[in-house]
């Protein structure tokens, strides 16, 4: 019997050093949390949770090289303080002011390339996840990140990718940053989204810099 009780330590000791994110990360494109939306099992141009898939800037549909101010959609001349859409204060060109405050299906990549009801998420969407669920710093496959639990019991994985800029990746793997579809409330240059790294309690919810490339995580009804 103490042979036995031995071995049944040992196994649970050993399923306890086994990443949580192995066990209870969802596969499935559609994965429902209990939330107000059902979220993506894995990014937009990924095929499984730990993949990064593909970066975009804020509002744009393409990938791309660089990221820079410069070579940025909404910005005119590389200007931050001269948006071309998607403005609600003194940021406009040339006095430009749209009020627009969420992203037109037509410059988010998620409606645009998955189609159906998939969008980005919104501010108040990115909200629920981190204030609902279950919220834990995990490595799948090598990959660090958050496994987010929600009341249904199922889990999403969130990768930690870094930012794309001029640069490349700085702090890629360490840092992760998901855009939200919401402009940022106090500056018009920047947008909604989530902030995390290594060592957080979880995620937190801050203004972002439209003209980075960020992979994208989607949400449909």
């Amino acid at each position: 019997m103490k042979t036995i009780r031995l071995f049944i330590a040992a196994f649970a000791a050993c399923l306890l050093t086994l990443p949580l994110a192995a066990q209870t990360v969802s596969t499935e494109q559609v994965v429902d949390l209990g939330l107000s939306v059902k979220w993506a099992g894995y990014n937009i141009g990924a095929s499984s949770p730990d993949q990064l898939g593909d970066f975009y800037a804020w509002g744009e549909i393409e990938p791309k090289e660089e990221y820079l101010n410069d070579n940025y959609k909404w910005y005119h001349d590389g200007k931050i303080e001269a948006v071309v859409k998607y403005c609600a204060d003194d940021f406009g060109f040339e006095g430009f002011r749209d009020g627009k405050k969420v992203l037109d299906p037509e410059d988010d990549i998620a409606s645009v390339k998955w189609g159906g009801s998939w969008r980005m998420p919104t501010y108040e969407e990115w909200r629920e996840l981190i204030s609902k669920c279950t919220v834990t710093f995990v490595t799948l496959k090598e990959m660090d990140g958050f496994c987010f639990t929600g009341p249904s019991g199922k889990s999403i994985f969130l990768p930690n990718g870094g930012v794309k800029s001029k640069a490349g990746y700085p702090n890629g793997g360490r840092i992760g940053s998901y855009n939200s579809s919401s402009l940022f409330g106090l500056y018009s240059y920047g947008c909604w989204g989530v902030y995390f790294y290594a060592g957080m309690a979880k995620p937190s919810l801050t203004g972002l810099q439209r003209a980075c490339g960020r992979p994208v995580r989607a949400v449909c009804k």
